[in-house]
């Protein structure tokens, strides 16, 4: 059986990479480069992933920890986006008929496994400042 926080960062995932992806696919279309059209759809995408996850898959209500998770998100987040950026880049200067949004769903599914690691055990880490006991999970976390 699924763990439920982890359930719960796939959905909230899901909806974020869909804005992510029809962000990307529209800017792409008006002819945006990559290299701007990546980081603004990831962006997008990023805010809407710390809104769910922190108010509903990691159920952080601590007004004191919200600068904190949101400084390390936004770390996690240059560093993914320049992940992402570079391998699509890569994919793209590879295979140049292999279509940009096939790479992009592709590279995406390996940010987003890196990222609930990183978010799990780094930005929404549980700590007596946040009030938070969160259910024993696979991390091994209480």
């Amino acid at each position: 059986m699924m763990d439920k926080t982890l359930f719960k960062y796939l959905v909230a995932g899901g909806v974020a990479f869909g804005a992510d992806v029809f962000t990307f696919t529209a800017l792409r279309f008006f002819a945006l480069p990559l290299v701007v059209a990546n980081p603004i759809a990831r962006l997008i995408g990023a805010l809407t992933a710390f809104t769910l996850n922190r108010q509903w898959t990691f159920k952080r209500v601590s007004p004191r920890s919200w600068r904190r998770e949101f400084a390390r998100y936004a770390l996690l987040w240059c560093f993914s986006t320049l992940c992402s950026t570079s391998a699509l880049a890569a994919l793209i200067y590879a295979f140049p008929k292999g279509g940009d949004v096939f790479f992009k769903v592709l590279v995406e599914c390996v940010i987003v496994a890196m990222n609930y690691v990183v978010s799990r055990v780094w930005v929404f880490r549980p700590g007596k400042d946040c009030g938070e006991v969160p259910p024993k999970d696979s991390l091994g976390y209480k």
